[in-house]
């Protein structure tokens, strides 16, 4: 890349196309993974599938900016280092974005809504907007699945 000064330096980017960038995303990703879902573990959410959502999600973002990345970098290597930085910042904003979408729309999927996840959402949802707090006694017991309004309360109750 190109300085401001109109020297040229090497591409500070790292080869994304080699196997051993790809490992050590994967490796990062994974650690990631692991480390927000024991973040947020708690006795509502089951912790290898949130483990398993939560590192798919990452994996998809952080593998569809490598290859992304990879494919773009001879035409990043023309740019200078502040006009690089910027499309770099531009492609993975853009990556996370599309990734995002994907997951909120197969979220609405019938295989999703017919196994009560959609169900569940709401009854997040609604506790968080009327508790104030984020969690109520309902939302902490495993298998809330329906959410009952009355008399400014929500109850919940299994299927």
């Amino acid at each position: 890349m190109k300085t401001e000064a109109g020297g040229s330096d090497a591409l500070y980017l790292p080869d994304f196309c080699t196997s051993r960038a790809t490992l050590a995303i994967v490796l990062i990703v994974e650690l990631t993974a692991l480390v927000l879902t024991l973040a947020r573990q708690s006795a509502t959410i089951d912790f290898w599938t949130d483990l398993g959502r939560t590192s798919l999600f990452l994996l998809w973002i952080g593998l569809a900016g490598s290859a992304l990345l990879c494919a773009v970098r001879a035409r990043l290597a023309h740019m200078t280092v502040a006009a690089g930085s910027a499309a770099v910042l531009a492609l993975i904003s853009a990556v996370i974005a599309a990734v995002s979408i994907c997951a909120y729309l197969f979220g609405r999927t019938a295989l999703v809504v017919d196994s009560g996840g959609k169900q569940a959402l709401r009854c997040a949802i609604s506790t968080w907007r009327t508790s104030g707090a984020g969690v109520s006694s309902c939302a902490r017991r495993r298998g809330c699945m329906r959410c009952r309004r009355g008399s400014g309360r929500i109850s919940c109750s299994t299927a």
